[in-house]
Order: C-alpha cells, then structure tokens, then sequence
C-alpha cells in the first residue's frame, strides 16, 4: 500500500518542494531548545503551499531526543521534537534524510528520527532501517516515488562510518570518506581539523576571524578529476537498480541528491556527473540540494534538473555563512503535473527570505519586503542564478516553464 493523497484539482496535481530545513543553534532558545517558539518562524509563509497537493522538503538536521544532546555545534545538528509538529502544520508532508546530517548523532540518532518522524506523521526517504529504500505516494492518481541520496555524512568532523552490514541504512552516492580519501592531504586534514576543535571550536574561531575582519569562511566546489569517477560503479550500479524498480511500480520518478560544495557559485563535476546520470536513467525530475545558495537549473535529455534550491530556514547569524550569493534568499519549486498525461505542465518558483534581527528568525515572502524597482533587479538576480528565463504570474511567484 502506498500513503495517499488526495488532489485539491481534477486535472493536476501540485507539487511544493522546499530548499534545505535548517535548525541551528543561533535560532534554538538557548536555556531550553524544546521550548523555541518554531510556528513563528514560519507564520508569514504558511499561505504560500495553500494549494500544494504534496510540500517536500530536506530535512537538515536529526531529531533523537534529548539524552542525545541538542544542537551545540556549528556543524552537528540534533533539533526538538516539537520542531517536526511545526513543519507538518505548514505543511511539509514528505522529507528526504539522505544528507550530511543523517549520522550527526550516529546510527541511533538515524533510526530516532525515524521513530519521531512516523510519530509526527511525516513521510520520510533516503534512511531506513532497512536497506536503499526509496518511497512512493499516490497523489490524485498518480503514484510519484521519491528518491534520496547523499555525497556526505560530515566523515571529517565526527569520524563515524556505519559497519557494512547498516550501510544500506542511508542511501550513498559515494563512501562516506569518498571525499576525505581523494583529497591527497585527507588524513593530516582530518587530524588537523580534530586538533584545532579540541582547543577551540570551529565557530568560535570563525566569529574571531570575523570580528577582526579575517576571512571567516570560504565557499567550495565539488570538483574532482574525472578519472577518479570509476570509484563510484557499485554505488551507481545500486542507484540504477533503484532507479529501475521505481520506474516499474510509479507513474513519475523524482530524485532528490543532496551533494555539491558549499555556497558555490557553480556546481562542480562531481554534481554535474551525477545529473547526467540520473537524466540518462530516465529520471522524470532531479531536485538537488546542499550548497545554501540559489544554482542554476538545467534541462538534460529532457529532464529538468534544479542543482539547489538555496535554503528554506538557514540563519543569517550562523557564523559559518558565507554572504556573496545571498543565502538567505531561497526558492519553493511549484510543479504542475497533468493527471491524464502524468507529465510536467508548469513549473514556477517563489523566492523566499531568511531574517535574523532582534525580534527573532523568521521565514517571509520575500517579495513582501522589496519595492517594485528593487523587485525588477531581483527577478533579473534569480533568472541569472538559475540560468533561466522567468515572468511573473503573480505577487510571489514566478513561471519557470510552461506547456
């Protein structure tokens, strides 16, 4: 059986997907993280998905409970139960989990948030407790399966690597220390970054380096030698025959990688291999996500394929931020497919911002906050990040493509 929803419209359905959930500790109140007051965050946006049949988002964080420590850290996450009780009621109704974050907490903050997010009621892809699970849901008609997979786990900052017979438990695009081991320098790197973070944490020396004007953080790229490729055949191998039993049991077959760099203005090779690999498979749609900044979007063997949609809730005050492609400015996708054709009739945006003042973190529409000059400088900034030509088809959205 698979979950089922039903459609607000008889001849489409449509679909919401989300840039990355964050949860930092700059957003957390600081005496009792469980008690954050999270609907506010949100209460400003909430109308944007009044007409989504189905809201998926990436999840950027676990939920294990709190013996397992709340976020602390910069780059380790673990964020109250009460957060999932907010994102439903938005709502978001599926989360893939195949991220940097799956193992923040190791194996058993894995399979927590599981538990917590079936007790939530949101629908969950790319951890199981079982092996290279993908899921399907029947919205209108149409049966979608989702598909989740990662390039990281954060190997270099917490060092866990799941024993081979969990591996299956998170869906990989690469072994966890695939990028660790290609770099030449990788276990002097790792040592290094241990070292230094046992003396003094990483944010802390980042929020020093900003305070006296030392650059505090660079952007990143994927970018890896092609011949080093080779070295994912058995994952790709396992990816295709995903990919293929997807194919068989649902209508249309969406794919949801997080991979690339970080706040990079172009994806790398790694990233751009990878989407002709899921295009030449005959994905019927790639949303990538990962970079915390708008990238472009493509059409591959008739594919379209977003390499990152931004961030849905990043704080401007995390001090690992890195400004110049506006990361607290990100996207909601909105896809129209027709339910007798089961294909992509229309595809639009709605750009959202990320606010961190004294009043608190909040989510709004971002176009509720410039003039309408300012307005027309933005579309061109969104239209030139995508690559893509775009018109307005209303207060706050945008049309990407239409039949």
């Amino acid at each position: 059986m698979f979950p089922v929803r039903k459609s607000k419209k008889s001849t489409h359905i449509k679909l919401t997907f989300t840039g990355d959930i964050m949860c930092e500790s700059k957003v957390l109140d600081p005496q009792d993280p469980a008690s954050t007051k999270f609907h506010v965050f949100f209460e400003r946006i909430t109308h944007l998905f009044d007409d989504s049949d189905l809201v998926i988002g990436n999840l950027e964080t676990v939920v294990a409970g709190e013996s397992l420590g709340y976020t602390k850290e910069m780059y380790s996450f673990n964020t109250p139960f009460s957060f999932l009780e907010v994102i439903k009621e938005l709502p978001v109704h599926l989360v893939t989990t195949a991220n940097n974050h799956a193992l923040d907490r190791g194996k058993e903050g894995l399979l927590r948030t599981i538990d917590n997010l079936e007790l939530a009621g949101i629908l969950h892809t790319g951890t199981s407790r079982k092996d290279n699970e993908f899921i399907i849901v029947q919205v209108g008609g149409l049966k979608i399966a989702f598909l989740s997979f990662t390039a990281s786990t954060n190997y270099l900052d917490h060092g866990f690597l799941l024993e081979s017979e969990s591996v299956g438990m998170l869906n990989l695009l690469c072994p966890q220390d695939f990028f660790e081991r290609e770099n030449n320098h990788g276990a002097i790197k790792m040592a290094l970054h241990r070292g230094i973070r046992s003396l003094i944490s990483l944010e802390r020396l980042m929020e020093i380096k900003k305070r006296i004007g030392r650059i505090h953080n660079v952007a990143y790229c994927d970018d890896l030698p092609i011949e080093k490729i080779n070295e994912l055949t058995p994952y790709q191998e396992k990816i295709e025959k995903m990919i293929r039993s997807a194919k068989q049991k649902a209508d249309f077959v969406v794919i949801c990688p997080h991979m690339g760099g970080q706040f990079n203005d172009k994806p790398g090779s790694f990233s751009e291999f990878y989407m002709e690999f899921f295009s030449s498979h005959h994905a019927d749609l790639v949303i990538g996500n990962h970079p915390h900044i708008i990238q472009k979007m493509d059409w591959l063997e008739g594919t379209p394929v977003f390499y990152s949609l931004g961030n849905f809730s990043l704080s401007p005050k995390s001090s690992y931020v890195v400004d110049t492609y506006h990361p607290v400015i990100g996207l909601l996708l909105h896809i129209y497919l027709t339910t007798d054709t089961k294909v992509i009739s229309q595809m639009t945006i709605t750009p959202i911002h990320m606010i961190h003042n004294e009043a608190g973190f909040r989510v709004v529409p971002f176009f509720d906050s410039v003039s309408a000059n300012d307005r027309i400088l933005w579309e061109r900034w969104i239209a030139k990040r995508l690559n893509a030509k775009l018109q307005s088809v209303g207060h706050n959205e945008l049309l990407i493509f239409s039949e």
